[in-house]
């Protein structure tokens, strides 16, 4: 069997199609900055390797796109690049240098959460740190993460240490790949987190072999030395970070080869060489086992191992006595499917097979459609991922230009950038004959989209795609020329032709002939209120009460004053002025005292997290332990979440209930339930 290449890049370059929407995005992604904490090394090792990553990912993306736009351009190429925003050099070595310095910080020894060697296990933990908000209330020698199992995840007991150490690896090897003498100087820093999880070496006395590696099954085990152990064994949730860690492992050491070889350096590149090659077998086994385990294929009986009972297309979590279809972090449908499938990088094409992406398509887009939570929280931009994979390009690209913001920076979405994805949807291979699309992909979730047209008219932006604007040169063509062609012979609808030709890949020339913008400037037209036939008087808005404050109302960006909507149509909407009587908002109130009241709980708080009148969750009763919900670790994560967001979640701390909540009612999970 062939062992997995690894590159920065994808099997197939950028098509010339998709170079002007990339070079938009880099526009902006390129001046991307990490959080100022983790540019001094504070907070966790798992959420600050994901940011490392995805600014390392910018780089590569531009520098492909510059590379491509160089010299001995194809005509199909010359005229794309002709419409696209180059990235300079300036901005290059901006990024790189901000890429530079933060990936650095966590191996020079000066970082606020620095790692630690632990002898007694032998392996790099991090000390864990304590957040505040703006940095860690703990300094070394006091270090948290040796005493408390909950801290980063679990790093200091090497829970999930291969996915955070990976993303580390990764950002590392892009430097590297940018700045050759940064590699050389740092070889053995980062070769420490190499060894910390795939040492392969027996005559290593300061690390174990293959740390989380289970060599019979293939895969590997998140689980590190809980305490007590799990009653279910060793376990492992998401089977995609441990692909991509591996990936970084083999990435890392062919980097370092090619510059060790150049410095003629035979010693090292030899070492180098080993790592490489160690991580591409442990990459290949890994993809073998996650197709076997956690891919479920239930259209292709040869292939089922589970019972026909399991009715799902993916595991949630793999251990070694069971196997479940849900999450540590929630219950909803949607979360199984993409913990699965992040990074979004070269190795996603091994990992995603197409038999498997076909099955869980349906499912997956459908549970993610159900809820926007899923959207919002990120989770939506590997939805566009999975339908750029079965076949439909161009369908994701226009739909990753209307994710909102939050999709980039919440939890899930953190280590994504929209130019990342872009190029990620952008690479897919052709598929000839490609599955239905569900009715959620066609029109879009919530979108107001017209009947199918199959004739250019005005794009549906009658107001802003005049002739003089589709007569305009994109390219070789005019996008009258672009949208016809894609009407007429591709058999593509108005709206489609449109949204592709100028939302996409032309819109600097043909940017007035999107129909998104139009449905945009319709919903703000509809939200504004009319003067005919009724008063323009302000609602009064009281304070918020303190439930209105701890409940879902709560989500509000911080004006001056800020107004949010508690009945009517408009409830849960923000404003900075008090509601208006026409709005569709039937009552509202000011939150201005609700950060009075996010203080005050503040000052609760102890240094070690715990809330000094910890709400408590009572024994759950029996028709609970027998339930579907109860899968908690009871030594670990015994406090089971019963209604609220977080439904069916597990914590090792009683949860914050109360009305509103994430969390609204729990139970504890104890040894007679």
């Amino acid at each position: 069997e062939t062992l997995p290449d690894v590159s920065f890049r994808a099997k197939r370059p950028i098509p010339a199609t998709f170079l002007s929407a990339i070079g938009d995005t880099l526009i902006k992604d390129m001046q991307y900055e990490l959080q100022s904490f983790f540019q001094r090394g504070a907070g966790d090792t798992y959420f600050s390797g994901k940011m490392l990553t995805k600014l390392g990912r910018i780089a590569l993306v531009a520098e492909e796109v510059t590379e491509l736009c160089g010299k001995g351009l194809s005509r199909e190429y010359k005229v794309a690049c002709d419409n696209t925003t180059i990235p300079t050099r300036q901005e290059m070595d901006a990024t790189i240098d901000h890429l530079e310095s933060s990936v650095e910080i966590w191996i020079n020894g000066s970082a606020e959460t620095p790692f630690i060697y632990d002898d007694a296990w032998g392996g790099l933990v991090s000390c864990g740190c304590y957040f505040n908000g703006e940095g860690c209330d703990n300094e070394v020698p006091n270090c948290p993460a040796f005493s408390d199992q909950g801290l980063d995840f679990g790093n200091g007991f090497y829970n999930d240490q291969h996915f955070h150490y990976g993303y580390h690896i990764y950002a590392a090897s892009i430097v590297a790949h940018f700045r050759p003498e940064w590699g050389k100087k740092y070889w053995e820093q980062v070769l420490l987190l190499v060894r910390s999880i795939a040492n392969p070496s027996r005559e290593d006395n300061a690390f174990p072999l293959y740390r989380h590696k289970d060599w019979y099954q293939g895969s590997s085990w998140a689980s590190g030395v809980p305490r007590p152990p799990y009653l279910n064994g060793k376990n492992q949730e998401s089977s995609s970070e441990a692909i991509a860690a591996y990936e970084a492992v083999a990435l890392f050491g062919k980097v370092m080869e090619e510059i060790w070889n150049s410095e003629r350096e035979v010693s090292k590149a030899s070492i180098a060489k080993e790592v490489k090659e160690v991580g591409q077998v442990m990459t290949a086994t890994e993809l073998r086992s996650v197709s076997k385990y956690w891919h479920v294929k239930q259209n292709n009986p040869a292939e089922r191992i589970y019972p026909e009972e399991y009715t799902g297309n993916v595991v949630g979590i793999l251990w070694q006595s069971m196997f479940q279809f849900g999450t540590w972090f929630g219950t909803a449908e949607y979360l199984p499917f993409g913990i699965q499938l992040l990074p979004l990088t070269p190795i996603s094409e091994e990992r995603d097979e197409l038999a498997w992406m076909n099955e869980m398509y349906y499912p997956f887009s459908e549970s993610c459609a159900a809820e926007f939570q899923c959207i919002e929280s990120g989770w939506g931009v590997l939805q566009l991922a999975v339908l750029a994979t079965v076949g439909y390009r161009e369908e994701a690209a226009i739909r990753v230009k209307s994710l909102p913001e939050e999709s980039f920076t919440n939890a899930a979405g953190n280590g994504h950038s929209r130019t990342n994805t872009l190029w990620y949807i952008a690479t897919r291979p052709t598929i000839d004959e490609p599955i239905e699309l569900v009715e959620t992909d066609v029109r879009g979730a919530g979108e107001k989209r017209p009947a199918p047209v199959f004739k250019l008219t005005d794009c549906h932006t009658p107001a802003t795609c005049t002739d003089a604007v589709l007569d305009q040169k994109a390219g070789s063509f005019t996008c009258r020329e672009r949208i016809t062609y894609l009407i007429e012979i591709q058999r593509k609808s108005q709206w489609e032709a449109c949204s592709l030709v100028a939302g996409v890949e032309y819109t600097e020339s043909c940017g007035l002939c999107d129909p998104s913008n139009e449905a945009e400037n319709t919903e703000e037209d509809a939200s504004e209120p009319s003067n005919e036939g009724s008063s323009t008087a302000n609602l009064q808005c009281p304070p918020c009460t303190d439930a209105e404050c701890y409940s879902q109302l709560n989500r509000c960006p911080l004006f001056d004053e800020t107004f949010v909507c508690t009945a009517g149509r408009n409830a849960f909407g923000c404003s900075p002025q008090p509601w208006d009587a026409n709005d569709d908002c039937d009552a509202c109130c000011e939150m201005t005292r609700c950060q009075s009241l996010k203080d005050k709980e503040a000052k609760k708080v102890t240094h070690d997290g715990n809330l000094l009148e910890a709400p408590i969750c009572p024994p759950c009763p029996k028709k609970v332990c027998y339930g579907e919900l109860n899968q908690c670790p009871i030594h670990t994560a015994p406090y089971l979440c019963l209604s609220g967001d977080s439904k069916g979640g597990c914590a090792s701390r009683p949860w914050g209930v109360s009305e509103g909540t994430m969390c609204s009612e729990c139970c504890e999970v104890t040894p007679n339930c």
